[in-house]
C-alpha cells in the first residue's frame, strides 16, 4: 500500500485496474493565479525561441558550419535550413548574405532541457564569428 502525502501527491479522479493489473489513474489539474499576476503576464517573460546574430559574413557562416560538423551537428547546404542537435532538439536558421545577419530558432526540445542552456551552447558557437 502506499503512503500519500497531501504536498507530494493530489487527489486522483478516478482510476480503474485491467484484468493484467495495470492501473489507470486520472487527475484534474488546477491552475492558479501567481501573486495577482494574469497568465499573459507571465507567459511575456519567456525566453525567445529566436535570436538574431549581426556582421556575419558567408566565409564566416562557413566556418561556423565547419566548427559544428566537428563536434557532431551537421547543418545542411543553403540559407534557410533544418537540422537536429544532441537529444533531439531541432533548430531553424536562416542567413541573409545581404545583411550578414543569422536567424537562429529553436523548433522543438525535450522538456527537461531549458532554453537558456540551448542558447549558451549557439551564443558560444556564434560568438567568435559575429561582429561588431
Amino acid at each position: 500500500m502506499l503512503a500519500r502525502n497531501d504536498r507530494l501527491m493530489p487527489k486522483c479522479d478516478d482510476f480503474f485496474v485491467e484484468g493484467d493489473g495495470r492501473v489507470h489513474v486520472t487527475f484534474a489539474v488546477q491552475t492558479k493565479q501567481i501573486e495577482g499576476r494574469p497568465q499573459a503576464a507571465r507567459e511575456e517573460n519567456r525566453m525567445p525561441d529566436c535570436k538574431n546574430y549581426g556582421g556575419i559574413t558567408r566565409d564566416e557562416l562557413n566556418l561556423l558550419r565547419g566548427d559544428l560538423k566537428r563536434e557532431g551537428i551537421t547543418i545542411p547546404e543553403g540559407d534557410q535550413v533544418s537540422f537536429s542537435g544532441p537529444q533531439g532538439i531541432q533548430l531553424e536558421a536562416t542567413y541573409d548574405e545581404n545583411k550578414q545577419t543569422l536567424r537562429v530558432c529553436i523548433i522543438k526540445k525535450p522538456f527537461f532541457i531549458p532554453e537558456s542552456m540551448i542558447w549558451q551552447f549557439i551564443d558560444a558557437g556564434v560568438e567568435p564569428y559575429e561582429g561588431p
